[in-house]
């Protein structure tokens, strides 16, 4: 069995390896912008070459994120996870990250936690329809405001991931939303189509501004699909807002958890919704 970076002849056996798990919001486009990021964070593990797993490891400028970690069924419990865990979280270590965080399934904690992790809380699920609604406060994401965006990301958030949103806002232009005070962008919302429905997030405004127009307003263009978010449970005002517009909170979850100086990465309460486990 050996361990390689993941090249695009790779990225279709990527996605049938989420696909087997029933990951929905994986898809050949995820893994592009993956590699395209950072290649050399995409490890995918061999086995008599035929790819029996995968991890990615994203690096921003101090922390990074570690997610996709899948092994085929029939390969588990041979310690493959484990070192392509470890190859992701060497590579973060060898860029100077001095965070790593990621989304665990509650079984695979006591693994994490063996590697220096510890639970900073759990990022639940929501998912249901909403009845779009215009403000005039809301207006679609042009080009020239992502500039604007990314720093207000990376001022809430922590930690820049421009490439990210620059991605998300032209695969989903028709869900990439801001909110403007007195012409100021105070913030934005975003969103992409998945297999089962529309994928919300990230979406960063402060609280005290009725956070719900930017999510009634991206409402609008998804012709009533089912919308999923994440939310981390530390967010207290997003999780009661979901659930009085009647969203439902999904049975599974995760626990986020993170290795190193900083753990407070994407905790401040103006993140309403997480982008994905993968990227934070």
């Amino acid at each position: 069995m050996q361990i390689r970076q993941m090249t695009q002849e790779d990225v279709n056996a990527a996605v049938e390896l989420t696909s087997r798990e029933n990951w929905l919001s994986e898809n050949y486009d995820v893994f592009q912008a993956f590699l395209f990021h950072d290649p050399k964070g995409c490890f995918i593990a061999e086995k008599n070459q035929e790819p029996v797993g995968i991890c990615i490891a994203t690096p921003y400028t101090h922390s990074g994120f570690i997610g996709e970690l899948i092994v085929s069924e029939e390969h588990r419990r041979q310690g493959i996870g484990s070192r392509l865990l470890v190859s992701a979280i060497d590579y973060l270590k060898s860029r100077g990250i001095s965070s790593i965080y990621l989304d665990a399934v509650p079984e695979a904690v006591p693994l994490y936690e063996r590697l220096g992790f510890h639970r900073v809380c759990r990022s639940l699920r929501f998912h249901g329809r909403l009845e779009g609604q215009e403000n005039e406060q809301v207006r679609a994401m042009r080009k020239w405001d992502l500039d604007r965006v990314c720093a207000l990301d990376r001022y809430t958030f922590g930690d820049d991931r421009h490439f990210f949103l620059k991605w998300i806002s032209f695969i989903g232009p028709d869900f990439a939303k801001v909110f403007t005070k007195n012409k100021t962008i105070i913030g934005y919302i975003t969103g992409r189509y998945i297999k089962n429905g529309v994928s919300v997030g990230p979406w960063i405004i402060p609280p005290d501004i009725n956070p719900e127009k930017l999510l009634l307003s991206l409402a609008i263009e998804t012709l009533d699909e089912i919308l999923h978010l994440g939310v981390l449970e530390s967010n207290e005002k997003s999780i009661r807002l979901l659930q009085s517009l009647g969203l439902q909170e999904k049975d599974h979850f995760s626990i986020r958890m993170a290795w190193g100086k900083e753990t407070t990465l994407g905790t401040s309460h103006n993140c309403f919704a997480i982008g994905s486990p993968a990227k934070g």
